[in-house]
């Protein structure tokens, strides 16, 4: 269920974000402004403009709930800049054992930029760096922010200050969280046994990361080869 309402919520989303470029596109015709995509210096300034964006986004579509409190988020400030990487799915299925993830790491995906109100975070822009500079690449994300506020409770910790990397699982859906503290790594899933109310070592859960994988190339790999199959 909580699945198929993030589906929802993403596709209000991306509908309204649509109605907003055409909008754009509208009065970009009229000033002879083309509809670009914006690209900043900073990845603090991209961060700020989709905040703003997304606080636009929800006082004037206030019948489309996504979950965010847009009184928390504008007065929310920037957090910790948060990496979100990729496993390498075939580095995964032939690796028999690991000390860290960053040993399977893949590509980087979007930078997580959260916006911290108190000790939880409001909600989180995604953006992306380009040989143009950085743009916005995504709104809201409402599950890491949920589960990292979470893992924040669990460690009596503001997540304005936590050195977060998320390693996603390609094909599992699997969302890890490594949390550092100096020299120490904490590991936090919230899947098969595990939840975000402890941590995790990596000795517990890779074993089962690694079956899984292996099942699922076994059953589904020839069809992810040729894309027939959605990851």
């Amino acid at each position: 269920m909580k699945n198929i309402i993030n589906i929802f919520s993403l596709l209000f989303l991306s509908i309204i974000l649509f109605s907003c470029g055409n909008q754009k596109s509208e009065t970009a015709m009229n000033n002879n402004n083309a509809n670009q995509p914006q690209f900043f210096t900073t990845p603090d300034e991209a961060a700020k403009k989709g905040r703003s964006d997304l606080l636009s986004i929800l006082k004037t579509n206030k019948d489309i709930n996504l979950n965010i409190d847009a009184g928390k988020l504008e007065n929310s400030q920037p957090g910790k800049l948060l990496k979100h990487v990729e496993i390498d799915f075939n580095k995964l299925i032939k690796t028999d054992s690991v000390s860290s993830l960053s040993q399977l790491s893949g590509s980087e995906l979007n930078t997580l930029a959260p916006f911290v109100t108190g000790n939880e975070i409001a909600g989180i822009v995604e953006i992306n760096k380009t040989p143009k500079g950085w743009e916005v690449a995504g709104l809201g994300n409402k599950n890491v922010t949920d589960d990292i506020n979470e893992i924040g409770r669990t460690l009596n910790q503001s997540p304005a200050n936590m050195d977060i990397t998320v390693y996603e699982v390609p094909n599992l859906q699997i969302l890890i969280y490594s949390v550092k503290n100096a020299d120490v790594e904490n590991y936090f899933m919230n899947y098969d046994k595990n939840n975000l109310k402890e941590a995790v070592s990596i000795q517990n859960f890779y074993p089962m990361l690694k079956e899984k994988s292996v099942a699922f190339e076994r059953n589904f790999g020839d069809l992810v080869k040729k894309q027939k199959l959605v990851k």
